[in-house]
């Protein structure tokens, strides 16, 4: 887990109960849940899927931001991109249907 990811934790762990972060890292795996996102993030009422990065969602390769898009979610769940902002030192969250 990069530097990022744990101030995501961070944050998340004091907005959900149960927080579950990145696969251990191996060699020829992916990491990221669904080969989208970094945590998935859930209390009583509510959860959400979260990918945490430095980069904007259209520096992202166009097949992976169409199946970030496209991935469909309960409506309960979010799907949240979190991008670490390095001049305001804050987190940019946008949300995605």
């Amino acid at each position: 887990m990069n530097r990022t990811e744990k101030k995501a934790k961070e944050i998340l762990e004091g907005q959900y109960a149960h927080v579950q972060g990145p696969m251990p890292r191996a060699k020829w795996t992916e990491n990221d849940h669904f080969g989208l996102f970094d945590f998935i993030v859930f209390s009583k009422d509510k959860g959400a899927l979260v990918q945490v990065s430095t980069k904007y969602l259209s520096q992202r390769p166009k097949c992976w931001q169409a199946r970030f898009t496209e991935f469909e979610c309960p409506s309960n769940i979010k799907k949240q991109y979190w991008r670490w902002d390095k001049k305001r030192k804050k987190f940019i969250i946008d949300e995605y249907e």
